[in-house]
């Protein structure tokens, strides 16, 4: 097959932390169901398919188990990872990334990659029956991200000790749910994220 596999790691320094992903670099075109199926092979939390247009301008797809979706975060950074790192792109211009949430653009600044997003706008809602069958804990606040809910809870503590109701989630609109609190000394929060209707019942690190 003529495409290239590659497997990282994003937002850790150590080996087998952080949230992995499968980069895929196409060198022909691909058809829609072959990526599904190869994502479901590889059964990662996401496989980013990558192919190149002119320059550092590429397509850029993601892939979950089960679905394609609109955005990922640890997807394009592992995929602007190996597109330098792997001399694919030159590292002294920004990669331009098109993708169904339109342009994304990332740049390397000393060792380091920049990923320019466009900001998600949340309003305060109510908390509903529904969203209290969610999780175990109360909720202190709750908004709606364009797509998603956030649900504030008191303490970091509650977030980490979180038993989701997988179900009642399923049920929610939107791919899934953001819980997060205040954090404690060098952190400003603690977040977690669900999205089993997507197939990926706890997200690693997003």
């Amino acid at each position: 097959m003529n495409s290239q596999f590659y497997f990282i790691n994003a937002f850790t320094k150590e080996k087998f932390k952080g949230n992995p992903a499968a980069i895929v670099f196409l060198r022909e075109k691909r058809s829609e169901e072959w990526m599904k199926y190869l994502a479901k092979e590889l059964n990662q939390p996401i496989t980013a398919f990558i192919s190149k247009e002119n320059g550092n301008n590429y397509q850029l797809r993601w892939f979950t188990p089960t679905k394609e979706i609109d955005l990922c975060g640890h997807g394009t950074l592992g995929a602007a990872h190996i597109l330098w790192s792997e001399g694919f792109s030159s590292s002294e211009s920004t990669i331009n990334f098109y993708t169904q949430s339109g342009l994304l653009q990332t740049e390397l600044f000393e060792q380091q990659i920049i990923l320019k997003f466009n900001l998600k706008e949340s309003t305060q809602t109510e908390v509903t029956e529904k969203l209290k069958r969610v999780i175990d804990f109360h909720i202190k606040d709750a908004a709606w991200a364009e797509d998603r809910y956030i649900l504030e809870l008191e303490n970091h503590d509650m977030v980490h000790n979180v038993m989701p109701n997988l179900d009642a989630i399923r049920e929610l609109e939107g791919p899934g749910i953001i819980i997060t609190s205040r954090g404690l000394d060098k952190y400003d929060f603690v977040s977690r994220y669900f999205a089993p209707k997507i197939g990926i019942n706890e997200d690693y690190v997003t």
